[in-house]
Formats: C-alpha cells, sequence, structure tokens
C-alpha cells in the first residue's frame, strides 16, 4: 500500500490530524506532520517537526497531502515530484486565493475546497480536478440533558470573525419572562479539552452568525459545529451557499440561520419544545452527523472523491 504524508505548517483546528484519523480508519497508512504547534494544544495532534525533518519524510511518502492553502511550501513540494493534493481551507484562501492559486495551479493532482461559499467559483480556476468535502471529527459521547430551561451557548474561536456581536445581539432580544432559554456567551480563548467542555454543558450551541468577514464571502460554518454536533448538541451556525453541502451529503446535521432573524426564530421554535422533544431532536442530529463526518465515513469520502483515479 502507498504511504501517505499529511503536512501542515499550522493545523488550524486539527484539520490535517483529523484528516488523518479519517484515512487510518479507512485502511491507509499515514503520518500526519506540521511545522508549528497549535495554540489550542489539542491532545491528539500532528506530530511537530523541523523543515530538515520534513524534507526527509517527503522523499520516504508516496503521496504528499497539504493543508490550509501553505504558500511557502509550495515549490519545495512542486520540486519533490510526488503527487500532490492540496487542501483549500479558512481565512488565508478566502482573503488571497489568488497567489495560492498561482503558486499551485498547474502539477497538483487535486484541489480539495473546504469553503462551500468559494466552491463554484473554486472549480473553473484550474486545470486539475477539485471537490468540495467537510472535515471529519473525534466523537465526544455524553448523556443527554432531559430539563428546562434549555442552555444555549456561544464560545467562538474568535469573536469577530464569528459575529459574536450579533449573536448577543439576539441573545439580548430573548431575554423574556418566561422562555425557557438561557443564555451563555465566552470569548476567552482556552485549550482543546477545556473548550470540549464548555460544549458539554449546552443543550443548543450557535456557533456564528457573519455572512462576510471583511470584504470577503463567508458564511460557512467550521470545526466547532462539527465537534458540537458530533456531541449531541442542537447546532444553530451559517451556511450561506447550502448547495455544495447537499450535493455532496445531503441534508446538514444542525439548523441553518444566516441571519439575525432566522437566528431568533430558530431558538423561538426550539424554545416551544418539551425536553423529550429536544432530546428526539438532538437524538436525530447526531444519527446524521455519524453517518457523514466522524473518521470512518470521511475517510470512505477522502477514499471515493479525493483519490479515486489519481493514485
Amino acid at each position: 500500500m502507498k504511504s501517505i504524508l499529511n503536512i501542515s505548517v499550522t493545523d488550524y483546528a486539527n484539520f490535517g490530524h483529523d484528516n488523518a484519523e479519517s484515512l487510518r480508519a479507512a485502511g491507509y497508512n499515514v503520518n500526519d506532520v506540521a511545522l508549528s504547534p497549535h495554540t489550542f494544544d489539542y491532545p491528539e495532534c500532528s506530530k511537530v517537526v523541523a523543515q530538515e525533518e520534513l524534507d526527509q519524510l517527503i522523499k520516504w511518502h508516496d503521496i504528499i497531502q497539504v493543508f490550509h492553502s501553505p504558500l511557502g511550501l509550495a515549490q519545495r513540494l512542486k520540486a519533490s515530484g510526488k503527487p500532490v493534493v492540496i487542501y483549500h481551507t479558512g481565512t488565508g484562501y478566502r482573503q488571497q486565493p489568488d497567489p495560492i492559486h498561482k503558486a499551485y495551479d498547474g502539477w497538483v493532482k487535486m484541489h480539495v475546497c473546504a469553503l462551500p461559499e468559494l466552491y463554484e467559483a473554486f472549480k473553473f480556476r484550474s486545470s486539475e480536478p477539485c471537490v468540495y468535502m467537510v472535515g471529519g471529527v473525534a466523537v465526544h459521547f455524553q448523556n443527554y440533558q432531559n430539563k428546562t430551561p434549555f442552555k444555549v451557548g456561544h464560545y467562538p474561536s474568535n469573536p469577530d470573525v464569528k459575529g459574536t456581536d450579533k449573536v448577543a445581539e439576539v441573545f439580548q432580544n430573548l431575554l423574556v419572562e418566561g422562555l425557557p432559554l438561557i443564555f451563555d456567551i465566552n470569548t476567552s480563548r482556552v485549550g482543546y479539552s477545556d473548550q470540549i467542555n464548555r460544549l458539554k454543558t449546552c443543550d443548543i450551541y450557535v456557533e456564528m452568525l457573519a455572512g462576510m468577514q471583511g470584504a470577503k464571502q463567508y458564511g460557512s460554518f467550521g470545526i466547532t459545529a462539527l465537534e458540537a454536533a458530533a456531541m449531541g448538541k442542537i447546532v444553530i451556525t451559517n451556511c450561506t451557499h447550502p448547495e455544495p453541502y447537499q450535493k455532496h451529503y445531503g441534508a446538514f446535521p444542525f439548523i441553518i440561520a444566516n441571519d439575525a432573524k432566522e437566528l431568533e426564530l430558530a431558538l423561538l421554535e426550539l424554545a416551544e419544545l418539551t425536553p423529550d422533544e429536544l432530546t428526539e431532536l438532538k437524538i436525530s442530529y447526531q444519527s446524521l452527523f455519524f453517518t457523514m463526518h466522524t473518521y470512518e465515513p470521511t475517510g470512505k469520502y477522502i477514499a471515493d472523491n479525493v483519490f479515486k483515479g489519481l493514485f
């Protein structure tokens, strides 16, 4: 079996490592490394290596996957002569796609786009094939709470990016007597384990409310939405361009609210549920999530959509 090397400069949201775990679950031989540690201190993450060790690893592996559109690695990877798959994610690609495409177009085997708001335009930018995909995440099981009031949480990695001011305004508008919802916003940055513990306290998690990032299109859910959904939370988040997700995966395992009014209506509808009804909805969304975005189905998705016909 061919060996795969996953490379990140900084592995934002543990995306490259979770990709490696997904491929391992599908039976692939994968090594995953990063050039710098992530500030969120994941208990399991890619091994941090120096550039010299990375150069050796590139020589030893058959297939290279590179994450988060790193400009600085383009020439080194091209010179290696190895087949390369590049994953485009997050702020770096969203804000400045042109130099990234200039560096990578024409020689990589496959582009993977994790940004649904950019996917349709993305497909026409380069001569190489491209595919949309969502990252896989680990599962943190917990018992479902079965009581009111329902706790609604919002714990953003970056309040400006995630639209926290707008979320807070909606929460404030819903502070009315008798509504069985309590709201909790905490913008302090914590490590991964502490973030998971914060998520565990919620019944409902509002991930983001941001259709734009500066002058660029945004409004696509992130890894935190997946982590919360994996834990059995009702997740409310953005997806301003749902078509790529629906085409590749089908129904969302969370509630989509792309503006303040939609978020407010979603919360009011959830507030009308009994604890048993909310629990049934949690189980339904979590079951749907398990079929698509845990490690094993994600590994199969990569095999069928990213690797098929390439290697």
